[in-house]
């Protein structure tokens, strides 16, 4: 069974940890030894939350997806990636630093789900499912993604739409030369504006029921899956973020 867990990543290390470490070997083994959303401040940061996946059979942890949430004290991380080479991307982010908003990143899965038909189902479970289900809790008004080329097409499904204003047509070179990583924002997670009605559907019973077994269809068969997507600690439920809080 697969299971899905939520969690502030100040609250907890192992969860954390289990992210990291997957995340980063992700990215060794395509040879990308360096980005901003693999650095481990994040583990500090009282605005960060992860979406974890776990093979329960055996314990390890198959992909993932992180919510940062902006503060002064916390840049995004596509703003600390391309900021010294554009400074476009804080205007950007200033244009809508009114609202709540976040950026969803650090998106991976393992490369040992590669030909068992779940790799695709676990990248879209991330981007398509958890991670906006997650963000209702957070009350965010608006999300970011600075997407990987194989992830835009998923992106769009779920109501992202490139931002032109900031680089090349949104595109930037990273995180190496012949890789280009796109800028995305979803200016209505709320509503789901844009939305694909199949990926809709299942954002909103996930918004309903966030702990739930529900059986998901991937492209080669079908899996159990095992969500628990309560965010614990939430900090938004108590307090309202804004780009003049002092942390």
């Amino acid at each position: 069974m697969i299971k899905f867990l939520a969690f502030r990543a100040i609250d907890d290390k192992e969860l954390s940890e289990k992210f990291a470490e997957g995340h980063e070997n992700v990215l060794a083994s395509y040879g990308i030894k360096k980005v901003t959303s693999s650095n481990r401040d994040w583990m500090e940061n009282p605005y960060s939350y992860g979406v974890l996946v776990l093979d329960e059979d055996t314990g390890e942890a198959i992909g993932g997806a992180r919510i940062h949430l902006f503060d002064k004290k916390h840049p995004l991380p596509m703003e600390e990636a391309v900021s010294d080479i554009d400074p476009k991307i804080s205007n950007l982010i200033a244009e809508y630093s009114n609202q709540q908003i976040g950026e969803i990143c650090a998106v991976w899965n393992s490369r040992s789900l590669s030909g068992t038909g779940l790799s695709i189902l676990v990248l879209r479970a991330c981007i398509a499912e958890s991670s906006i289900a997650i963000a209702s809790q957070l009350n965010l008004s608006t999300l970011f993604a600075f997407c990987a080329p194989w992830t835009v097409e998923m992106f769009s499904n779920v109501g992202y739409e490139i931002e032109t204003s900031v680089g090349k047509s949104g595109a930037y070179p990273y995180p190496t030369p012949d890789l280009l990583a796109t800028v995305m924002i979803m200016k209505d997670p709320k509503n789901l504006k844009g939305v694909l009605k199949s990926e809709k559907e299942k954002i909103i019973n996930l918004r309903k029921n966030p702990q739930q077994l529900k059986v998901e269809s991937g492209p080669k068969s079908t899996f159990l899956i095992d969500y628990d997507l309560i965010v614990k600690n939430n900090i938004v439920t108590h307090k309202k973020l804004s780009k003049y809080e002092v942390v």
